[in-house]
């Protein structure tokens, strides 16, 4: 069997082999941003594939946070301090609905950083093309349907709509 990390080192070089490939320009990346959210090992991966090819590239991770029901990702001041002023790339392991990438968005832009026009995803269950004006660039692409509990096939036969997220331990239970 493969470890983990060899297949994600090549998922993050096939991703900037696509990159190149659809008009990308890495000597032009400067740094590398995923969320905490599941892509800071594929951000690391991508900035070690840069740096092999080109030299200097960072990678950055900003965590969620929530406050008054706001959610935001938020950098450590370290990383505050990589983004500022550098053009970067932003990566996601799952790209859903796009939530996730909003919000680095705006962490890379509040840190005073800019994004470049592409997002590097493994998988896009979205159906998108691009999200926040951003075109995705993806290793794999399989749109999965998403319903408000009330439109909801499932819902209307009496199941529950919960999250995976906050119901791990439920939804993996013996009954």
């Amino acid at each position: 069997m493969i470890p983990d990390e060899v297949l994600l080192c090549a998922a993050a070089s096939d991703l900037l082999e696509l990159f190149t490939q659809q008009s990308g320009d890495v000597s032009k990346v400067q740094g590398v941003v995923g969320p905490q959210t599941g892509a800071t090992k594929l951000a690391e991966l991508v900035s070690d594939q840069i740096m092999v090819t080109r030299g200097e590239c960072f990678w950055a991770s900003p965590a969620k946070n929530e406050s008054d029901g706001q959610k935001s990702m938020v950098f450590s001041d370290e990383e505050r301090g990589l983004v500022r002023s550098q053009y970067v790339l932003l990566c996601e392991d799952v790209l859903t609905t796009g939530g996730s990438v909003d919000l680095t968005i705006d962490a890379v832009e509040s840190s005073g950083g800019a994004v470049m026009p592409f997002i590097l995803v493994l998988v896009n269950r979205s159906g998108l093309t691009e999200a926040s004006g951003k075109k995705i660039i993806t290793l794999i692409n399989r749109p999965m349907p998403m319903w408000i509990p009330d439109e909801c096939p499932l819902c209307r036969e009496g199941s529950e709509a919960i999250r995976p997220k906050d119901n791990w331990a439920r939804l993996n239970a013996s009954y």
